[in-house]
């Protein structure tokens, strides 16, 4: 298998780090500890873009409490390093969401059927990987005949600065 072959692979298979998981609308009672997705009417985003200073209406999170009318719900906000946003760090929230401003939840699942082609893909990855390390690489190009030549001598070059500090 060709380099760049086995690079549109590896870039082909990032993007699948993250299918492991689906969100499923919830069908039974809400519970402490889910990771939901939480839908919000707009009236619901707005009152909540007052408390968390931006508007969503959709969060994602882990269920507190459930009390009478209303789901509390962890929320993460994202580190925002290098100009890439990380979830799951840095600042986290309670949002107290009352039952009208819902639209709805959904759960969030382990998906078999994503994660067994995951599982296939690296796998196979891997597997030709391997192939191609034991069997040398492959594709005809051989190994190269020993460099005969004379190193080349490099020169760097060296500054020197004098900085003048009076002293009193």
């Amino acid at each position: 298998m060709s380099t760049p072959l086995r690079w549109a692979l590896l870039l082909l298979a990032v993007p699948a780090l993250g299918a492991c998981y689906t969100y499923q609308p919830l069908a039974g009672p809400v519970a402490p500890g889910m990771r939901v997705r939480a839908h919000l009417t707009t009236e619901g985003a707005v009152r909540q873009s007052e408390i968390t200073g931006e508007p969503r209406r959709v969060m994602d999170g882990t269920v507190e409490a459930v009390e009478n009318g209303s789901v509390t719900i962890e929320i993460h906000f994202g580190r925002n390093v290098g100009g890439f946003t990380r979830g799951g760090e840095g600042l986290t929230q309670s949002v107290q969401i009352p039952r009208d401003q819902l639209e709805g939840l959904d759960e969030r699942r382990l998906s078999k059927s994503r994660t067994v082609l995951l599982a296939l893909g690296i796998g196979t990855t891997v597997g030709v990987a391997l192939q191609q390390a034991i069997a040398g690489g492959g594709g005809g190009q051989g190994t190269k005949p020993p460099d005969t030549r004379p190193p080349t001598a490099l020169i760097v070059p060296l500054l020197k600065f004098r900085i003048p500090i009076p002293v009193p």
